[in-house]
C-alpha cells in the first residue's frame, strides 16, 4: 500500500553489546541486554565503581545497598551475615517470641491485652475441641473473613475444618448430620 508505514523494527542489525548480526530490536541476548542497559546507567547517572565484599572484584552497581557482584557472591554474603549475627530466636527467645506474638497480633488488629483477655475466657483450651495443645502457642486467632472480626482461639485442627468450610454454618450443620445420620463409624 502507498503510504502505508511499515514496521522494520525487526530488520537485520549488529547487537549494541557485541556487534552480532541478528533479527531483533536492541540486543542478542539476555546477557548483552543487561550489559548494555548497564553501560547505559553507566554513561547517563556515572554509576560508582565499587568492589564486591565477597571476591573483591571491581563492578558497577545501579542500587545504594547493594554490596556484592553477583548472585554467588550474594548469597556467600548473607551466609557470612548470619554466622556473624546469630538469629533472635537461639540470643533471646522470650523477645522472640514476644515478637512473633506481636506480628500475628497486628495481623488481626488486636492488643496484646485483648489477646490475653481471649486466652484467660478460653482458659488456654480451643474454644471448639476443648484441646488444650502442647502451649499458648498452639493456640490460633479465629477471625470472619468478611469483616476480618477476631472471633476466638482455635486448635490448628479447628482453625483449619472451619477455613474448609469457608465459615458456611449450613455446610457445617450439613457435615454434623452426615456424621450422625448417613456415616456412622461402628
Amino acid at each position: 500500500m502507498p503510504g502505508a508505514k511499515i514496521d522494520n523494527s525487526y530488520a537485520e542489525r549488529a547487537c549494541r553489546t557485541c556487534g552480532k548480526v541478528f533479527y531483533c530490536k536492541v540486543y542478542c541476548s539476555r546477557e548483552c541486554f543487561r550489559q548494555g542497559r548497564l553501560k547505559e546507567l553507566r554513561d547517563k547517572k556515572a554509576l560508582p565503581e565499587r568492589n564486591c565484599a565477597i571476591c573483591g572484584l571491581a563492578y558497577h552497581s545501579n542500587f545504594k545497598q547493594k554490596s556484592t557482584c553477583s548472585l554467588l557472591c550474594s548469597k556467600l554474603f548473607k551466609e557470612r551475615l548470619r554466622k556473624a549475627k546469630p538469629p533472635l530466636k537461639d540470643v533471646d527467645p522470650e523477645r522472640y517470641a514476644r515478637n512473633r506474638l506481636q506480628r500475628k497480633l497486628n495481623k488481626y488488629g488486636i492488643t496484646i491485652e485483648a489477646h490475653n483477655a481471649l486466652v484467660a475466657k478460653n482458659g488456654y483450651v480451643c474454644a471448639i475441641c476443648k484441646d488444650r495443645g502442647k502451649s499458648e502457642e498452639a493456640l490460633h486467632i479465629d477471625h470472619c473473613h468478611s469483616s476480618g472480626k477476631v472471633r476466638g482461639l482455635l486448635c490448628k485442627r479447628c482453625n483449619t475444618a472451619l477455613g474448609y468450610f469457608d465459615d458456611r454454618a449450613e455446610l457445617l450443620r450439613e457435615a454434623a448430620n452426615y456424621l450422625e445420620h448417613d456415616g456412622p463409624c461402628k
